[in-house]
């Protein structure tokens, strides 16, 4: 829940020559007030000054609107001469602080990115996404096994997701096939959008180590299969 609102505060004070209309006493104070908005109590930006005349003596406050001609442009001037603070544009400085931070960032992360598929090296992972749109679950990961001139050996994830992700899910891992691409792929996948990201210098927790473990069931699954396209073709 967003928390906002208005308030004031007062900027200045100053005397007049003027008297009081209840008790007849010379000499008024001005008082000159700032409102602004705020967000979270935050002060995000100032929107109007305004001022009344204040009696010293019977502390009667007339607003400027209910003031003589003369006394209204005494304190046209002094609101004029009265400027907002800085604290008043504090939120407005962070959003453009936060703004400024998210487009360096982004800037870094791109130059990154752009360094990486120049200069790939072995363990890189590459977040891609499936942009034929055919399925739910668009997006995989590929593991750079190995570089020889300008082939890189790649290994696909096991497990496709429905959203980009840093990690893999629990229990994910990298087949034990791999395939050959040019470099230069890397940098068309990049160019249309489906390389999404490219990991480097993970730690554990990322599951961009797991790879799947070769089991003496898995390799007498495979020979079975062998042996029934073998049976099946005669």
């Amino acid at each position: 829940m967003i928390v906002y609102g208005w308030n004031s505060k007062l900027l200045k004070e100053g005397e007049m020559k003027s008297t009081c209309l209840d008790c007849e006493h010379e000499g008024q104070l001005i008082a000159v007030h700032g409102s602004y908005a705020h967000v979270f109590w935050i002060p995000f930006f100032p929107y109007k000054k305004s001022s009344v005349k204040v009696c010293p003596n019977c502390q009667k406050v007339t607003e400027s609107k209910h003031m003589m001609q003369e006394e209204k442009a005494q304190h046209k001037a002094l609101r004029s001469a009265t400027p907002f603070p800085k604290w008043m544009f504090s939120g407005l400085a962070l959003v453009a602080v936060l703004i400024v931070t998210i487009g360096f960032t982004s800037y870094q992360s791109d130059l990154e990115k752009e360094n990486f598929v120049a200069n790939p090296k072995v363990g890189d992972v590459y977040n891609m996404k499936d942009l034929s749109g055919v399925g739910e679950y668009d997006y995989y990961f590929m593991k750079v096994i190995g570089i020889e001139d300008d082939s890189l050996n790649i290994s696909p994830s096991e497990s496709t997701y429905n959203m980009p992700s840093s990690k893999m899910l629990s229990g994910d891992e990298f087949l034990p096939i791999s395939y050959n691409i040019h470099k230069s792929e890397v940098l068309s996948y990049s160019e249309s959008g489906e390389l999404i990201d490219i990991y480097r210098n993970y730690d554990e927790s990322t599951g961009f180590n797991n790879e799947v473990e070769i089991t003496e069931e898995m390799l007498l699954d495979a020979l079975g299969v062998l042996e029934d396209d073998s049976v099946d073709s005669e």
